[in-house]
């Protein structure tokens, strides 16, 4: 029990940020950003203090070039679907509006989806949480490791329940896709033993679909704060 409680703790905190802590505060697109880099930071930070490795954490220099090469690999499926929406019109037409100028969207693309929503949910949810959920649930077999990847999968998709209100997506379909996703960036983390795999994956994903939307259907709408994830 006493395993788990780190896990548990970390998690509601997270909850707790993004859903009551971050919508009640009125920052600009760039504080929230920042905080949310900080968000992360620091949940990594707390586990390297009470001695999870940075092995554990998927953080280990010499693993990122394995991680580099899944992410480009993962990255590629979701790169070519990109280029196939954006060239068919009869799919082109179902891409919703996203950016108002072309200032907005490159504010998103270069700080906003890497820094406040890539950096800090890769830190936070494949590094720290995941870490936390693999030593709770009794090491690194298939069993123990496929757990834990569903607990910090859930996590991540209740992290964007306020996301999806701002923004007026449907709660239920967004959480439920944002699991799906979080279990996908959890198993190229595990399989590549390196965080980067998902930021990149995730990066790709993000960014390809702000700049798809903003090709397609500029100045018609805007980007919600949290960004997909």
């Amino acid at each position: 029990m006493r395993r788990v409680l780190p896990a548990c703790a970390l998690g509601g905190v997270l909850l707790l940020w993004n859903n009551v802590v971050l919508p009640a505060r009125r920052w600009s697109p760039h504080q929230r950003a920042a905080a949310n880099a900080a968000v992360g930071v620091a949940a990594v930070g707390v586990c390297s203090l009470i001695g999870v490795k940075p092995a554990e954490l998927r953080l280990e220099t010499r693993s990122l070039p394995a991680g580099v090469r899944t992410g480009l690999v993962a990255s590629a499926a979701p790169t070519v679907a990109y280029v196939v929406t954006a060239a068919i019109p009869r799919l082109r037409k179902n891409v919703p509006p996203q950016a108002k100028s072309l200032r907005e969207i490159s504010e998103w693309v270069v700080f906003h989806i890497p820094v406040g929503t890539v950096l800090c949910e890769e830190l936070a949810f494949r590094s720290a949480l995941s870490a936390l959920w693999v030593r709770a649930l009794g090491g690194r077999d298939g069993g123990a490791t496929s757990a834990a990847q569903l607990a910090g999968a859930i996590t991540f998709g209740l992290w964007h329940i306020a996301p999806a209100r701002a923004a007026g997506d449907p709660v239920t379909a967004t959480v439920l896709f944002t699991t799906a996703a979080g279990l996908v960036f959890d198993r190229i983390a595990q399989r590549s033993g390196s965080v980067a795999a998902p930021m990149i994956l995730h990066a790709a994903v993000n960014v390809g679909g702000a700049l798809v939307a903003a090709r397609i259907a500029p100045a018609r709408g805007a980007l919600p704060y949290g960004g997909l994830s």
